[in-house]
């Protein structure tokens, strides 16, 4: 199936168009009335867009002298990753905030001091390099978020 793709200027984000039945064979149509007029549009296989979804918000048009292609923007791809870190972070941290106002209210200076060391593992956690490749990269998961 055949999707219009292109790159909203103003947040240069990647943009995928998927044209319902109706006007599958009328493509040029639906790009005038759905892409903005300053952008440049693509049309292109669906089987041509990079498999792993999971990194949409890092896909991105590259212009060859062949035609064009949907390549994921490692740099992106590896904010997204790290994203999920934060994301699987915050309920640890939660459980570690309550148990650290009860070490507090205990006075148990030795357990805050290793709850605070935890935090800040977890805090750190965003600062573990990442490798250059989606594979790399979904391999890359840090002991401490399980």
């Amino acid at each position: 199936m055949k999707k219009i793709i292109y790159t909203d200027k103003e947040t240069n984000n990647f943009c995928l168009v998927t044209p319902s039945n109706k006007y599958i064979d009328n493509l040029k149509f639906v790009a005038e009335r759905t892409v903005p007029e300053d952008c440049e549009y693509f049309i292109i296989d669906d089987q041509d867009l990079p498999k792993d979804s999971e990194f949409f918000d890092a896909f991105c048009i590259k212009k060859t002298t062949d035609g064009v292609s949907v390549v994921v923007d490692i740099t992106k791809a590896k904010e997204i990753w790290l994203e999920h870190y934060r994301t699987a972070r915050t309920p640890i941290l939660e459980k570690l905030d309550l148990e650290y106002m009860m070490a507090d209210e205990q006075g148990n200076l030795e357990l805050k001091k290793e709850i605070a060391s935890k935090k800040q593992a977890l805090r750190d956690v965003t600062l573990t390099p990442l490798p250059d490749d989606l594979a790399g990269i979904k391999a890359t998961w840090p002991e401490i978020l399980n």
